[in-house]
């Protein structure tokens, strides 16, 4: 019986031919287009169910927040007498409650949660000196409410970590964090669109209760840095200056009259504020 010889193997035979950086770098691409793919999707559903949420149920979600924050002062009842008087104005359902709470902090910010909680913080409050500028903050922090903002936004941080940490598996830190961040600017565009609707309703609602417009943009121009650090308000909002120019835009091809008196605060929140 006659046997072969055994062939020559060419070294490197089992050797890609493509430099590991561009195997990297492709599979690094497919991923990031994986993950923004899932953003998306994962976005409208979630706008398209946080719609369908019943309010009572959001409500319930944080129902410890009406026993933590009972007690209640003068500027707790001033700030929700604005809210009342603003809520037929924005089209709130009735099950859709509205809470204002006054949180007496430095901190220049003011917040909607779950359930239909606004916190305004005296930071914040005591930049505002008339009540239009106020009534302009609290409807603009109702819009959120109105358009689910919170439980949208719950809804996706916690869908879309899951969808990081399924997708990274054990991947290293750098990759993992290029991924996080390329998914926070997926999300930075509805942000700002969420923040535009809320503006717009705002100052639709400011105008249907005080039948002009004239102090509403006081909340975003007393708010601009003036070398004392970027108020937290709007740190995470449209570019100011162009918000202040929408806005004025926005009532001029609306018709809204741009002059009309301003209500000064009381002198009893005064007191307790400035």
């Amino acid at each position: 019986m006659k046997y072969r010889q055994q062939p020559d193997i060419p070294e490197g035979i089992n050797t890609s031919h493509t430099h590991p950086l561009k195997e990297f770098a492709f599979l690094l691409t497919m991923g990031l287009g994986l993950v923004l793919a899932l953003s998306l999707l994962i976005v409208f559903s979630i706008d398209w169910l946080a719609e369908r949420v019943p309010y009572s149920l959001e409500q319930s979600m944080v129902s410890t927040l009406d026993q933590k924050f009972s007690e209640r002062n003068a500027v707790d009842d001033y700030l929700q007498s604005i809210a009342d008087k603003l809520k037929p104005a924005m089209g709130l359902p009735d099950e859709a409650q509205i809470r204002v709470h006054y949180v007496d902090d430095e901190t220049v910010n003011a917040m909607t949660t779950l359930g239909g909680h606004i916190f305004v913080y005296r930071g914040l409050l005591k930049k505002l000196q008339s009540e239009n500028a106020i009534a302009m903050l609290l409807a603009h922090e109702m819009a959120h409410v109105k358009f689910r903002h919170p439980i949208k936004g719950l809804g996706k941080g916690v869908v879309l970590s899951a969808v990081f940490s399924l997708i990274m598996g054990q991947a290293s830190d750098v990759s993992a964090q290029v991924i996080s961040r390329t998914g926070s600017l997926t999300l930075l565009k509805f942000s700002r669109d969420q923040e535009q609707a809320s503006d717009e309703l705002a100052l639709k609602a400011v105008q249907q209760i005080y039948h002009h417009v004239n102090g509403a943009e006081d909340l975003f121009k007393n708010l601009q840095d003036k070398g004392n650090g970027r108020a937290e308000f709007l740190s995470s909002h449209p570019d100011t200056l162009k918000r202040i120019a929408y806005l004025q835009q926005l009532a001029k091809q609306q018709g809204w009259p741009v002059e009309g008196d301003r209500i000064r605060v009381p002198e009893n929140i005064r007191r307790l504020v400035f």
